[in-house]
């Protein structure tokens, strides 16, 4: 006799014959079909506390606010068409922004020149404690402004800008003032590589693919209404500072996440 211990899921038919156990469940999108000689057992109290070979994830210490996967075919500019999948903060596409192919998954928001961005309808609320993750290839233009701003508050504050004039290092900046760091992207190559910035009272966290590469001492506030600009840039005639480069799969965390989260 076979034991098997396992929720079984397919897309297909499943067809299972001969003397076996089942602890657990079977689940088709189309038919399923057992012989006499199969036993199966279900409990929800065991499906509920069961690891699945270590499979379950745990319970996180975070919630999603908001998720751009940017895998839509083509954008127009319409309002609500750049969409969140947690369905709260429909966006849309400004001066041209369009997706392409070959993201990191799926398609991505193909920033090519400073005014490109995404507005978000309804600005995000961020807490004290947050967290962005996107992929990304670095900023490489000589031209136009020296700021590659990856998303910006209303009413003024970037979430992270990269300084051309200054080796390609990255800072903050808050209505309060800016704080550059020492960790410049222009070692990084030409490919996709992930970013999460951690944001925690007054110091924010630069993750690199994974790695924690620099703690600076500043953060930002309010509600967050651009990815891929600044309030100045939108705001301000002749100050664009668009990120101009590619950006997938950009989420909003509530909640500190740790390196544990972040690996």
């Amino acid at each position: 006799e076979t034991e098997i211990n396992a929720i079984i899921y397919a897309t297909g038919s499943i067809a299972i014959s001969g003397k076996a156990k089942i602890s657990g469940a079977v689940s088709s999108e189309s038919n399923i079909s057992m012989s006499d000689d199969v036993e199966l057992e279900y409990d929800d109290d065991n499906i509920e506390e069961a690891d699945f070979n270590g499979m379950c994830l745990p319970e996180l210490e975070f919630e999603l606010l908001a998720d751009f996967h940017f895998d839509e075919c083509r954008y127009t500019g319409a309002v609500g068409e750049v969409i969140d999948q947690t369905g709260n903060f429909p966006s849309s596409a400004h001066s041209g922004v369009n997706t392409n192919t070959i993201g990191q998954i799926n398609r991505f928001a193909e920033l090519t020149n400073s005014n490109h961005h995404i507005e978000i309808a309804k600005p995000i609320p961020l807490p004290e404690e947050f967290a962005i993750s996107t992929w990304f290839k670095k900023p490489r233009s000589t031209s136009g402004s020296r700021y590659f701003v990856l998303g910006g508050m209303n009413g003024g504050g970037d979430l992270m800008y990269i300084d051309r004039e200054n080796k390609w290092r990255w800072g903050v900046y808050n209505r309060s003032g800016a704080t550059s760091g020492k960790y410049s992207f222009a070692k990084l190559s030409n490919e996709w590589h992930h970013l999460t910035l951690v944001y925690d009272d007054d110091e924010t966290k630069l993750y690199i693919d994974g790695e924690l590469v620099e703690t600076i001492d500043r953060s930002v506030s309010g509600t967050l209404k651009y990815i891929g600009t600044s309030n100045d840039s939108v705001n301000d005639t002749g100050n664009e500072q668009g990120f101009r480069a590619p950006l997938d799969e950009f989420i909003v965390f509530e909640g500190e996440l740790t390196e544990d989260d972040i690996a």
